[in-house]
């Protein structure tokens, strides 16, 4: 098993939202666990 660095960006707005039934773009707030191959990490929306 070797290592490699992995790069990425995730836009919160894009990437961590859904659409609801009423077609209006919501934010997935709170906790979020993001996996990496066997490597997790957490990821906190908030609105300030």
């Amino acid at each position: 098993g070797g290592t490699e660095r992995v790069h990425f960006s995730i836009d919160v707005c894009k990437d961590m939202s859904i659409v609801d039934g009423n077609g209006v773009k919501q934010l997935l707030l709170g906790s979020h666990l993001l996996h990496v191959g066997d490597t997790k990490h957490t990821l906190r929306v908030e609105i300030e």
